[in-house]
């Protein structure tokens, strides 16, 4: 029998689509952090971290960063709800969307380190980098911006698991439907834990080891994969969507075989029944 997709719409391409949109936003946001760490290590050696993810905007993993965070923003734009009926979803995942390509195209400052040079490990992007003197110094303005849309977009990525995940599509089961719910609550928790690791390590206020040990990027590391999960969840490419189909074709099966034995039973023959495999 051939897997359909199961929705109360009527446009079921959409709702393929959508899942799509919430599986492949939720792959970037799971695997990047690793992902701009081993590319850069790969593509320039030590240093393979950064302070912080948006500083890998000055290391070997650039191109990947702006890619990455480029395609978040297209799909958040583009999202509308697992309906496509939520208006404050639209608007909400267009802001979100804008905060994504904010963060990409606007860079934070570079680090200092001791050589002017020394935090940007790959040659190609020291001569890229020249033109901005001894130092990589980033207007203020920029840098406002940077941080406005990085505060932004994860602020609206937890509205999302918090509140606008957990409401009821009207095509989910209602078992799986409140796992789901319970994992979206933990998730949005990890994300707020993350942020607050920023703010308290940066600030020095959980202690000098941990100050001392990139508690920028730690933090964006927490939230983004909470995000990931959460938005593969969502997709029900795992936990739920794939045992609540089958669970529908098989009563779809039943359904069918008794309405061959209603049929057969009106036609006064009974059928030979088929060898059970």
């Amino acid at each position: 029998m051939t897997m359909r997709n199961v929705s109360t719409r009527g446009d079921g391409g959409a709702a393929f689509s959508v899942r799509w949109l919430l599986m492949i936003a939720g792959c970037i946001g799971l695997l990047l952090p690793t992902a701009l760490v081993v590319v850069n290590g790969a593509a320039c050696g030590a240093p393979w971290f950064a302070d912080s993810v948006s500083q890998f905007y000055y290391r070997g993993s650039h191109a990947l960063f702006v890619a990455a965070l480029a395609t978040v923003g297209v799909l958040l734009s583009a999202y509308h709800g697992w309906r496509g009926e939520s208006q404050h979803e639209r608007v909400l995942g267009f802001v979100a969307g804008i905060g994504a390509l904010g963060v990409a195209f606007l860079p934070t400052g570079l680090v200092p380190a001791p050589d002017a040079r020394a935090d940007v490990a790959c040659a190609a992007l020291r001569n890229a980098l020249n033109a901005f003197g001894p130092h990589v110094d980033i207007a203020p303005p920029v840098l406002t911006a940077h941080y406005v849309c990085a505060g932004v977009l994860f602020a609206i990525l937890t509205y999302f698991c918090w509140f606008s995940f957990q409401q009821s599509s009207g095509d989910e089961n209602a078992n799986w439907k409140t796992v789901r719910n319970g994992i979206y609550r933990a998730l949005a928790i990890t994300m707020v834990v993350g942020i607050i690791y920023i703010v308290f390590g940066n600030l020095g206020w959980l202690g000098g080891w941990v100050k001392s040990h990139n508690p920028i990027f730690v933090g964006e590391t927490i939230a983004l994969m909470a995000f990931g999960a959460a938005w593969l969840v969502r997709s029900r490419a795992v936990l739920g969507y794939a045992a609540q189909e089958s669970g529908l074709l098989k009563y779809q099966a039943n359904d069918e075989k008794k309405l061959l034995w209603r049929s057969v039973a009106k036609l006064g023959a009974t059928p030979t029944p088929a060898a059970s495999h």
